[in-house]
């Protein structure tokens, strides 16, 4: 087994087992479900930054090598954007890390993306959990307006197969999910009896 393939299934299991709750959960789409991913969890966690940084920037250079940047919407995006840009410096393939705000700042520069944008010609657009993919398409939306910039595709550390996918691809981007809700709940469920 490969260095990525081991970095993949650990990152799965973290995910699978801290990310990972039941209960009573209100989504940011609005819609209620009976499970919740805080992704948080790992990718704000020293080792599953590592794995997340590792596993990701492997996605992007067998996407893409030409791309350099990496960007998403706040909060779910900073670590993932922070791990692989470190990665891919120390990798000597350096990729830009940006990201874009909430709302622009009401003060000084009024900047809705922080980071070298202006230095970045492709971007992975990149969020930790999609449900309806409306975070990640507000991102597409606000880096579409740098024109210098192209936005290559879309990645997702889990897809919580409920149309999200298909709304990013519905704008003409390609979308790469590192790992589908189904799988992890599986796992979930069968470590758990």
């Amino acid at each position: 087994m490969d260095e990525i393939q081991q970095y993949r299934e650990k990152l799965f299991k973290l995910l699978a087992e801290r990310s990972l709750s039941f209960g009573h959960f209100v989504l940011t789409s609005g819609r209620v479900s009976d499970h919740y991913f805080d992704c948080k969890k790992v990718t704000r966690n020293s080792e599953g930054k590592f794995l997340v940084g590792n596993v990701c920037f492997y996605e992007i250079l067998k996407f893409d090598p030409t791309i350099d940047g990496i960007g998403g919407l706040t909060m779910g995006a900073d670590p993932i954007c922070d791990a692989v840009s470190l990665i891919s410096y120390m990798k000597k393939h350096p990729i830009e890390s940006i990201i874009v705000r909430k709302e622009p700042k009401s003060h000084g520069t009024k900047k809705d993306i922080e980071g070298n944008i202006e230095e970045v010609s492709k971007i992975m657009v990149v969020d930790d959990v999609i449900t309806t993919g409306g975070s990640t398409l507000k991102a597409i939306e606000v880096i579409s307006n740098y024109p210098n910039v192209q936005i290559v595709g879309a990645m997702v550390l889990v897809d919580r197969e409920e149309g999200g996918r298909e709304n990013i691809t519905n704008k003409g981007f390609k979308v790469i999910s590192i790992f589908k809700e189904s799988e992890l709940i599986d796992y979930s469920k069968s470590t758990k009896s």
